[in-house]
């Protein structure tokens, strides 16, 4: 990600239009538009990187909050993942994106406004983010059983009741 930025802002990308020459405008907007899919995908990455750390260090009694992890994981993934499809399938050529003066045929640009809107707005990455950073409260207050390290490998198990 950190190369297409690069890239995007030594040829200009981080100016405004203004000021740039007509191809200078075409190739910032050709490197904008390949770099949102990483943009998207990475964002997507992040989040399942700290899943499954956390599945990682969950306990053995930990199932029903394992799977929550795995539908946090797999939904995000495959929403992440459709962002990254529909940026570059919505024009045929793909190349009519950044150069509008080619023969292509395209998608109602609302089809993927509202698509993006729908992965800004959608609760699952909020209740995600609570859900892991409140995990180990979750897991020590558990109800039935509480967790004390005596190790840093050796989880010991007491019953609380």
């Amino acid at each position: 990600m950190t190369g297409f930025v690069t890239k995007l802002a030594l040829i200009g990308g981080a100016r405004h239009m203004y000021y740039l020459a007509p191809a200078q405008q075409l190739e910032a907007v050709k490197w904008s538009w390949i770099a949102q899919p990483w943009c998207i995908f990475l964002y997507a990455t992040g989040k399942t990187a700290v899943a499954i750390l956390i599945l990682r260090i969950m306990g053995p009694n930990a199932k029903w909050r394992k799977w929550i992890l795995y539908f946090f994981i797999a939904t995000i993934l495959v929403f992440n993942s459709l962002g990254c499809i529909i940026t570059f399938v919505q024009c045929s050529p793909p190349r009519a994106l950044w150069t509008p003066t080619i023969a292509h045929k395209c998608w109602n640009p609302i089809i993927q406004m509202h698509y993006n809107y729908f992965m800004a707005g959608r609760r699952q990455y909020l209740a995600q983010d609570l859900y892991q950073t409140n995990y180990q409260s979750m897991e020590h207050v558990d109800g039935c059983c509480v967790i004390t390290a005596t190790d840093y490998d050796i989880l010991e198990y007491e019953h609380s009741a």
